[in-house]
């Protein structure tokens, strides 16, 4: 489990903690075609994008989605998304970590 916190920004201006969950929830998706084994056109038509934009994404040009667009692609794609929301830090620091169980070949892949 990744647990960043803090106010350093990336090149773009987004908390680094931000990028880290938006590349936790790439790689999930790309995970999540892998185990059912569609196509990129498959895969973006199931989530309601172009194929193209959906590459894009996957290669790390991660300027086009947001972070609510990537859950929603991975609910679309079958997996289950939990989100918790912790106690309040004493520190007045907030914390926002993403985990990825990088095992999604329980999934079912019924109806695909």
């Amino acid at each position: 489990m990744a647990r960043l916190s803090g106010t350093v920004r990336d090149d773009q201006g987004e908390g680094v903690h931000h990028a880290h969950v938006r590349r936790t929830l790439i790689a999930a998706v790309a995970d999540a075609m892998a185990v059912q084994k569609l196509s990129q056109v498959q895969a973006a038509r199931l989530c309601g994008t172009d194929q193209p934009t959906l590459s894009k994404v996957l290669r790390g040009r991660t300027s086009s989605v947001t972070i609510d667009k990537l859950l929603d692609w991975l609910l679309a794609l079958g997996c289950s998304v939990e989100l918790t929301i912790g106690s309040v830090d004493r520190s007045g620091r907030g914390a926002l970590t993403a985990t990825h169980a990088g095992e999604l070949a329980s999934m079912s892949t019924e109806g695909r």
